[in-house]
């Protein structure tokens, strides 16, 4: 039997042109001790719904495919990402929607420049990742991929530039959106909101050295000296951010900082008011 099939990866099997080894691995399919994923490529039950496996058993059965939207950022720069299709391009449709239902193929052209390999196969650059996911409006891609800087507003740029259909609207607005540098979703939507009002002269992420440590903050005006943090619950309620926040705070305070604590919460429900209390900073330091 080993001749007839490969462990393709950890957990999948793959049949290969033996009409008895199809049978046997069909059969134990149809049992329930082994799952089948795609025409010939198996993996073990419980592995059916690991989105590795399912990436892997995609480019198994098919090395040309290049995955794309979710799972390409989830094998490159959102670990914790757990997409629910396994999407790739290929020259045509492979299968029905009803027949697989954990896979998505769609017709589209990567240029060689904008994949890279993994496992058998492709997965797209990390700047298409950030634009298909842009696609369904969900910015948490480009902000987790300049964060962890596999991605830059300029890199962007020349991937548009480089895609054969360029028309998509989302795309240019992701390249827009990653000119302030944005790292979380609620900082987006600060720097959107600051431009809404016309509110210019910042930049996001930017880092300043003070006592000989590096500090990055969230949104700065540099001339100014007014930085505005973003606090939300799930990275600042924690006992060492507590105590880093305030200790923070403190030396940016002793050089001459104002610093502004807005929480996503009065980004989304009191934009005026958020919006007041930045315009007032900037106006009582444009007169001192």
């Amino acid at each position: 039997m080993k001749k007839h099939f490969s462990y393709a990866a950890p957990g999948i099997l793959r049949s290969k042109d033996n009409r008895a080894v199809r049978y046997g691995l069909a059969k134990a399919a149809a049992s329930k001790k082994i799952t089948k994923l795609l025409p010939g490529v198996y993996c073990q039950s419980h592995l059916e719904n690991d989105p590795l496996t399912l990436a892997a058993a995609a480019l198994i059965y098919n090395p040309n495919f290049v995955l794309l939207g979710e799972i390409a950022a989830k094998l490159q720069f959102m670990p914790d990402l757990k997409p629910e299709l396994i999407t790739a391009a290929c020259q045509s449709a492979q299968f029905s929607a009803r027949q697989y239902p954990k896979f998505r193929f769609t017709r589209a052209s990567i240029p060689d420049d904008l994949k890279t390999s993994w496992g058998s196969g492709f997965v797209t650059a990390p700047e298409i990742s950030v634009f298909h996911m842009s696609l369904n409006d969900d910015y948490s891609a480009l902000c987790e991929a300049l964060r962890r800087k596999v991605v830059s507003a300029e890199s962007l740029i020349k991937a548009y530039q480089r895609l054969p259909e360029r028309s998509s609207l989302r795309n240019l607005d992701c390249v827009t959106k990653a000119r302030g540098n944005p790292w979380s979703l609620p900082e987006l939507e600060m720097q959107e909101l600051l431009s809404a009002f016309g509110i210019t002269g910042w930049r996001g992420n930017i880092t300043t050295k003070i006592s000989g440590r590096n500090f990055i903050l969230d949104i700065a005006f540099e001339e100014q000296k007014v930085a505005i943090e973003i606090d939300s619950e799930k990275y600042h309620l924690n006992q060492t951010a507590f105590h880093e926040d305030r200790s923070r705070h403190n030396l940016l305070t002793a050089e001459g900082w104002i610093v502004l604590h807005i929480t996503p919460r009065a980004i989304r429900r009191s934009p005026k008011e958020v919006i007041k209390q930045v315009a007032s900073t900037l106006k009582c330091r444009s007169l001192q």
